[in-house]
Order: structure tokens, then C-alpha cells, then sequence
């Protein structure tokens, strides 16, 4: 799993911040629409828990994949990957909004831990024509350097 990521200054669109996705890719793209979001230009960056919840966690996966989207994991990608290997954890995962995994194949599984694991760092920072702009889904650490 990648720990940090740093992203260069986009100088030719804006740059736009979200929270929680929770599954929610077609409200997120009617979003995107409504703002005029540039998906040649512009970029935006979440805070995480892109799973879960809503009726379409799988496209929001699939978002890590898209060259204008970036994400840092949450706690609801964590569960995740923790419940492949352990029973409590997917049953954990399951209760708080997971029931989505229900009926996918270990292949399946894997595939999106491989995206979340490939995708998804701790933390991200972002440059900005203000200056440095941190992502982390919770706490942050005391001193950012650190990650």
C-alpha cells in the first residue's frame, strides 16, 4: 500500500475536494455536471470511504482508476481489506453498510482490494497556487513530514 502522494500544481483547471462518496457515483457525477467540472482539466480529490452505503460502491472504486481522480483510503476501504482474510472483519464490514460484497468472488474481492491497495494512499498532498494542501481521512499526524 502506498503511505503518501504528492501531487503537482494543475495549472490548467481547478482543483475540487469531496468527502465521503459512500457509494453514491451517480449523485456524484450530477455533482460534477452541475459545476461544469472539466474531466480533461480539472481534478478532484477525496477524503475516502468511497465504499459502502449507497447503491454503487463499485463504480466509486472504479473512480481510482480515472487520470482526473485521487483518493486517500478510509476506514471503510480498510475494513474492506481487512475482510478478506478475517470473518469478524467482513461481517463487521457487512453490518456497516458492506452488504454490496455480499455476492462477489474471492477473484472479485481481490481485484478491488488490488485497486484500493494501488490506489489509495494514507495521505496525499496536493499543490496548490497557495501552497501545499495535506488529505488524510482521520486524524492527521502532528507533524506531516512524518508520513
Amino acid at each position: 500500500m502506498i503511505q503518501h502522494r504528492h501531487i503537482p500544481i494543475n495549472n490548467s483547471g481547478t482543483d475540487y475536494f469531496v468527502g465521503d462518496l459512500h457509494g453514491e457515483h451517480s449523485l456524484l457525477h450530477q455533482t460534477l455536471s452541475r459545476i461544469g467540472f472539466d474531466y480533461k482539466k480539472d481534478r478532484l480529490f477525496a477524503v475516502g470511504d468511497l465504499i459502502d452505503r449507497g447503491p454503487d460502491s463499485a463504480s466509486c472504486l472504479g473512480l481510482s482508476l480515472k487520470p482526473w481522480f485521487f483518493s486517500v483510503i478510509g476506514n471503510h476501504e480498510d475494513i474492506f481489506l481487512k475482510s478478506i482474510k478475517d470473518p469478524q472483519a467482513k461481517q463487521l464490514h457487512i453490518k456497516h453498510g458492506g452488504q454490496w460484497v455480499k455476492p462477489l468472488s474471492a477473484d472479485e474481492m481481490e481485484s478491488y482490494a488490488d485497486i484500493i491497495r494501488c490506489n489509495m494512499p494514507l495521505a496525499i498532498t496536493v499543490e496548490t497556487c497557495k501552497g501545499s494542501v495535506g488529505i488524510i481521512h482521520a486524524e492527521a499526524p502532528a507533524e506531516w513530514s512524518s508520513i
